[in-house]
């Protein structure tokens, strides 16, 4: 059975509900059987009966009660032009939010036009729409407003059908909905909420909708509608109870309009009233000024309705696709992003400086910002024990500056970005708001006591020499920070300094500095680090990477012996860079009573006690005085290939191998340094160690590696090395120098060549066009046990050595042996007959093929394939 798959996300309340759409198919020469799975809008599903007053931000405006309504589900299939209905109309009905399924039976190999249409339908099958002419859905006069069952979704798409193939769908509102919340109940002389209210229109809407085109069209003729207030059910976050005990806010009116996708005003005058009859007025209000409405946009007004209306703010609704941002400069309806609710009570601010100033210390306060905005200053300061969380509501809040919490304060950022190019570089630590140059250029500083959550926020740390987060002069035990599914684009600066405790799970890290967290203290803190990726492709510094770095914290001899546990649980790098996957420590830091746990990593700490010596890699580090790289392991192999690649090698390198290297499960990609003027080995030095089981993707480990010195590979064996190419030079090792070159004590054991044209396990070259004298000194090499294969009958050989155009020079073999080597070449190519155990030319054994002075060959074989 062959499976085609097709996914509908429905744009739903918080954007949480999606729709998907499998379709399975069997074979059929003609058609394929399609399977439809719809899920329900969260958006349409608003069934949940809360009933409790005192609960007043959980409910919906008026609640649709499933137990007198169904979910209808219709899907019509029409031809690519929608002029044709491809298959009957399909109907899918539920008595309460949840999937429905159609099976269709469908040709593939075709485009078809799949219009879908959700809403709400009463016992007797009844709709607000008139659903019989998708090309023409009629809305009902709309007898009644405030009722959330006249929410809907619709959906056209033109979609290919095919065996294989998975495509994702989103349906949306074909209108906009306005809503008006009065802020000010507890200020009614009558103590009481309003009952009931009344909404004439002054402007048209229109009464018609196309599924096909989205257009609208026509005129409501109804200006008029009234609605008796629920009294048990109230909007998340805009209704609250006040000190009193009474409710402050109340939603008074909620409507659908059909819109397009642009905004388009719309007028009405408000009346509510103290009693469900409408005989007594509590106030009449009339907005007159033109109130945006634009297709699957919530438009809240929000204010003092009821009393004196001084200030209306417009604020957007996040479950709804975006902002509206429209300024209404008649009228008395002000615009204010920056709601603070504190102790139930919310009020509006021009900006952020302004909220935070009238927090009071010790105060639990909620600013959420609701328009795409960014908040520019140097600091905002957040001390005085206060509890603050700042919120972006839609996507692209920015905080420009610095958000610097202390004096015991805890603050929450939700939701935003946080750009660190305006933060503070000078002045003192305090609450004043100026900065310091211990503080300056972070995104976010933590003092004196604090605490810090950070939630689906994303930093961009543009400035130099500044970083995401940073704790300075924090003394209690009880500091925190903690970071959750955040985004830090590093632009090669430091994501987090800190010595408090610190909880950072399912986090990106693009181009960091060096490290993800840099623990600088005297004490260890408790260390939680889950799920996050470290993305590292040098593209800002060749600096090595790693997850946590300890330093010693202004002391020189730290001593980490608090018996503290890092968790360390399913942490990734992604990239090229150099990489250490570990805990670094820094100095003379020490860290024996630390436990590790949750590491995937095969080494968990990696030390520097020699200050001499600088760590690149896990089993890479370099000298500092003579820049001379160690290598102890297949990682650091690994790695140093990685500086080839990228350039950072330097001149002249010297390479000692400190250890045997098993390189199973790796591969080797070579990099080809020669005629490059920014790197070039001058020196592998084995100290007798084997590197064994080495597989290459290419030419060879090191193709070509020689510059314009001398070269030196000595007392280094390969076992079991494989090694694969289709080009010039294939090998397990390549030596090309345009001076003077030494392959001394290298074997090649149990191990497989296969090139194209000159290949041999080993190959020693001088490339020089000049009359100056030349050595080339293959001794005491061994080439043993190996099967070297050749595409072409040219140069397949169990050790090379030739010089390219000199004229003189010097190339000698000294108790060198190729025993037990097999070659293998085409059957049909004898043109060339360069096919022999040892090959030179120019030099001790012109032009040799077989034999050389210096060289003994044994149990050797030619095989034809």
């Amino acid at each position: 059975m062959k499976k085609i798959l097709l996914s509908a996300a429905a744009a739903a309340m918080m954007l949480a509900s999606c729709q998907e759409e499998t379709f399975d198919t069997i074979s059929s020469s003609d058609e394929v059987v399609v399977s439809l799975n719809a899920s329900t809008p969260e958006a349409i599903a608003l069934t949940r009966a809360y009933g409790d007053e005192t609960n007043s931000a959980k409910g919906a405006l008026t609640n649709v009660n499933w137990d007198n309504y169904n979910l209808r589900y219709v899907l019509e299939i029409w031809d690519a032009e929608g002029e044709n209905l491809v298959k009957e109309r399909m109907t899918e009905e539920k008595d309460v939010p949840q999937d429905a399924t159609f099976n269709i039976r469908i040709t593939p190999g075709h485009t078809y036009k799949f219009v879908l249409w959700a809403d709400v339908i009463d016992a007797d099958g009844k709709s607000h729409y008139d659903i019989t002419d998708l090309k023409n859905i009629l809305v009902d006069d709309h007898a009644c407003i405030n009722d959330e069952s006249h929410d809907a979704y619709t959906l056209v798409q033109d979609i290919y059908i095919e065996n294989d193939m998975e495509k994702t769908l989103t349906l949306t509102r074909p209108f906009g909905k306005i809503r008006v919340v009065t802020t000010d109940l507890k200020e009614l002389k009558l103590g009481s909420k309003p009952q009931a209210v009344k909404v004439a229109y002054n402007a048209t809407r229109p009464a018609a909708y196309n599924a096909f085109t989205g257009e609208v069209s026509g005129e409501l003729s109804t200006v008029e509608h009234t609605a008796v207030l629920s009294q048990d059910t109230y909007v998340a976050g805009h209704d609250a109870i006040g000190a009193d005990g009474k409710y402050a806010n109340q939603t008074l009116f909620v409507d659908y309009i059909l819109a397009t996708n642009e905004q388009k005003p719309v007028n009405f005058e408000l009346t509510a009233y103290e009693d469900t009859e409408m005989a007594n007025v509590i106030r009449s209000y009339k907005f007159d000024t033109d109130i945006p409405v634009q297709r699957n946009y919530l438009t809240t007004i929000m204010g003092n309705v009821l009393t004196t209306a001084t200030e209306f703010t417009i604020t957007i609704d996040e479950a709804f696709q975006g902002t509206i941002d429209k300024d209404l400069e008649s009228g008395n309806i002000n615009i204010s992003d920056v709601a603070m609710t504190i102790n139930g009570e919310t009020a509006y601010y021009a900006g952020l400086e302004e909220a935070l100033a009238a927090i009071g210390d010790n105060e639990t306060a909620h600013i959420t910002l609701a328009a795409k905005e960014t908040y520019t200053k140097d600091v905002f300061y957040i001390g005085g024990s206060k509890n603050v969380t700042i919120e972006g509501l839609v996507e692209g809040v920015t905080i420009d500056g610095q958000v610097r919490a202390g004096s015991k304060a805890n603050v929450t950022l939700k939701g935003l970005i946080l750009n660190n190019a305006n933060a503070t570089t000078n002045g003192k630590i305090g609450g004043n708001g100026n900065g310091a140059s211990a503080m300056a250029k972070h995104a976010v500083s933590i003092t004196s006591d604090a605490s810090v959550t950070i939630e689906d926020c994303t930093f961009e740390l543009n400035a130099k020499d500044g970083s995401g987060i940073h704790d300075w002069w924090t003394t209690s035990d009880d500091c925190k920070v903690t970071v959750k599914n955040s985004t830090f684009n590093c632009y090669g600066q430091r994501p987090m300094q800190t010595h408090i405790n610190a909880d950072v799970q399912n986090c990106v890290f693009n181009e960091p500095y060096r490290y993800v967290m840099q623990i600088n203290s005297n004490t260890a803190a408790t260390i939680v680090m889950k799920n996050n990726k470290l993305v590292k492709n040098t593209t800002t510094n060749d600096k090595p990477a790693y997850f946590i770095q300890l330093t010693h914290g202004g002391s020189e001899a730290t001593d980490y012996t608090q018996n503290k546990t890092f968790d360390l649980s399913n942490n990734t790098f992604e990239g090229n860079s150099l990489f250490v996957p570990y805990v670094y420590e820094y100095g003379s830091v020490k860290a024996e009573t630390f436990t590790v746990v949750g590491s995937t990593f095969a080494n968990t700490f990696m030390e520097i006690d020699n200050p001499a010596v600088t760590v690149l890699a896990n089993g890479l580090t370099q000298d500092n005085e003579t820049k001379a790289f160690s290598v102890s392991n297949a990682d650091g192999l690994e790695a140093l290939n990685g500086m080839f690649a990228n350039k950072s090698a330097g001149r002249n390198a010297v390479v000692n191998i400190t250890a045997d290297i098993d390189f199973s499960g790796k591969t080797w990609t070579p990099v080809d340094s020669h005629a490059d003027t920014k790197f070039w080995l001058s020196t592998i030095n084995g100290n007798g160690h084997t590197i064994s089981n080495l597989t290459v993707n290419g030419q060879a480990m090191f193709t070509r590696f020689a510059g314009t010195g001398d070269v030196l590979v000595k007392d280094l064996t390969f076992d079991k090395a494989t090694v694969i190419s289709s080009k010039l030079n294939t090998s397990i090792l390549t030596v090309q120098t345009y001076q003077n070159t030494t392959l001394e004590n290298v074997d090649v054991k149990n191990s497989s060549i296969s090139g194209n044209y000159k290949v041999a396990p080993l190959i020693a070259t001088v490339y020089d066009e000049t009359a100056n004298a030349k050595s080339l000194t293959l001794k005491d090499c061994d080439v043993v046990n190996t099967i070297v294969k050749g595409n072409l009958d040219f140069m397949v050989c169990g050790m090379v050595a030739w010089v390219a155009t000199s004229t003189n020079e010097t190339i000698s073999f000294e108790n060198c042996t190729v025993d037990n080597v097999t070659l293998q070449v085409p059957a049909d190519s004898e043109s060339y007959g360069a096919v022999g155990f040892v090959y030179s030319t120019n030099g001790a054994a012109e032009d040799t093929y077989s034999e050389a002075e210096g060289v003994t060959v044994t149990n050797c074989k030619i095989e034809r394939y």
